[in-house]
């Protein structure tokens, strides 16, 4: 393997562990948001509503009543909220067509919210089969239609329904979009006021629409890149739709190359950079950071990025207890990627970072500790001799020390290649006796030489091979 090889396997290596990171995080939160019920009754009583038959609350939702026909869907919606097994129940009963007719009750919006609850609830991705059941029933084209409603809340719980659906799969997904709408939902998003809770769920739909796996071609959500893009500049204030927008946009930008462009050229870098703020919630941060490291640190655009002040964003996050591991893998990711490593390590060292990783290599957690350590690593195993001889001290050398103790060989090894890498520094600047003696003195001082002793006589594949070379050369 060449170097050029070499180092577009570490790039690629580095922003997938990160991405793969972030995705997880927002799997998780999308997780519970979908979750949510969509008609919230926090007087539900399980016994009394158990003790009720559920054939007459069938009967009631299949009369003819209005009346009845409320009172029905209001008692079915709160059986299915009492989990996995009165959902299947009332699945049984087949009571899912008709509920998707009273969706087209426009004389009771009352009506149409308990039936638009009733579907919401029973998609929210706890079972596959009981969302087919509901796209099989034609809910979505209604589910649509109700977009345009002249009522705020028959609106928001339709938006809702549809986010729950196309966040099941990627089939749900397309189904939802194929059925028209994302025009209607981008229209509510564009019309409704910025403190209207109507966006928090608009937004957070809209991301269902433009994630999931496989992702959707471009042509299917390329109408939506605008809004979000305005979005995010105008109308994102609340921290539930900036984390969603930008989940949006991440998703677009991933999916395809063409999509990528398209962000590219829309010019919000800007923005994103203020949203990097650890006077925002982390989840806001967590998202841009994530927007910014796949559009804008995997390819050409990293240099110019960078010299728009990223790293000192990035230096002002660090402390920020829920965005330490992210700040440290995107460092990591920032100068991986770049092709002029060695000026992407003097922005490091100008904005005090290297600094900031070595104290929490030696305070942090293990988790943070160990991102932490393979950020060090890579800055002295992209620095230039020169740079090497500036910066590295006393403390580097302990925090290289302290990663050889971890138990984790991915970052043993990479803290024997930084200090591989230190000790060669004098030979590669052809440096006199003296100057590249300390180097080697510095680690003999350090408890690190017993350790690098240690793996050399470990059989664990390059971990030992690397310490047995650092032990032969300059121990």
């Amino acid at each position: 393997m060449t170097a050029l090889d070499a180092d577009i396997v570490l790039r690629r290596r580095s922003y997938y562990q990160m991405t793969d990171f972030h995705k997880n995080s927002r799997l998780v939160s999308m997780a519970k948001r979908r979750k949510e019920l969509s008609v919230r009754d926090h007087g539900i009583e399980r016994s009394n509503i158990v003790k009720q038959d559920l054939v007459s609350m069938a009967a009631k939702v299949n009369s003819t009543d209005r009346d009845l026909q409320l009172g029905g869907t209001v008692l079915i919606r709160k059986r299915l909220m009492l989990g996995r097994q009165e959902t299947a129940k009332v699945i049984q009963l087949g009571l899912v067509p008709r509920i998707v007719e009273l969706l087209s009750r426009e004389d009771s919006a009352e009506l149409q919210v308990e039936a638009v609850g009733c579907l919401s609830i029973i998609a929210s991705g706890v079972v596959y089969k009981w969302t087919k059941d509901v796209l099989d029933s034609r809910a979505v084209p209604a589910l649509v239609k109700l977009l345009l409603s002249p009522k705020d809340k028959v609106q928001e719980q339709a938006v809702h329904a549809l986010g729950n659906i196309a966040g099941d799969c990627a089939e749900s997904r397309d189904h939802v979009s194929a059925n028209g709408a994302l025009t209607p939902l981008l229209r509510l998003l564009l019309e409704k006021d910025a403190k209207d809770p109507i966006l928090r769920t608009a937004s957070w739909t809209l991301s269902n629409l433009c994630g999931g796996y496989p992702f959707p071609p471009f042509e299917q959500t390329k109408a939506a890149l605008p809004v979000i893009v305005d979005l995010i500049k105008t109308k994102g204030k609340d921290k539930d739709v900036l984390t969603d927008l930008c989940w949006s946009l991440f998703y677009i930008s991933e999916a395809t190359a063409e999509g990528h462009k398209a962000v590219l050229a829309a010019k919000v870098s800007q923005r994103l950079l203020e949203l990097l703020s650890p006077q925002l919630p982390a989840e806001v941060a967590n998202a841009a950071l994530c927007c910014v490291c796949k559009i804008y640190l995997t390819n050409d655009q990293t240099e110019g990025f960078i010299n728009l002040d990223f790293l000192s964003k990035l230096a002002n996050l660090l402390p920020v207890k829920n965005m330490k591991e992210q700040v440290c893998r995107t460092i990591t990711t920032s100068i991986i990627t770049s092709r002029n490593k060695h000026a992407i390590i003097e922005d490091v060292i100008k904005a005090q970072l290297l600094k900031r990783l070595i104290k929490e290599v030696e305070n942090a957690p293990f988790r943070v500790k160990r991102v932490a350590g393979q950020a060090v690593a890579n800055v002295i195993l992209c620095s230039s001799p020169e740079q090497i001889r500036r910066f590295v001290d006393k403390d580097c050398v302990n925090a290289m020390d302290i990663i050889l103790e971890l138990n984790d060989l991915g970052s043993v090894h990479l803290a024997l290649q930084g200090i591989n890498k230190i000790l060669k520094a004098g030979l590669e600047e052809q440096l006199d006796v003296e100057v590249s003696s300390s180097y080697a003195a510095s680690f003999a001082e350090a408890p690190a030489l017993e350790k690098i002793r240690y793996l050399s006589s470990l059989h664990v594949g390059e971990v030992s091979d690397t310490a047995q070379q650092i032990v032969d050369m300059y121990m």
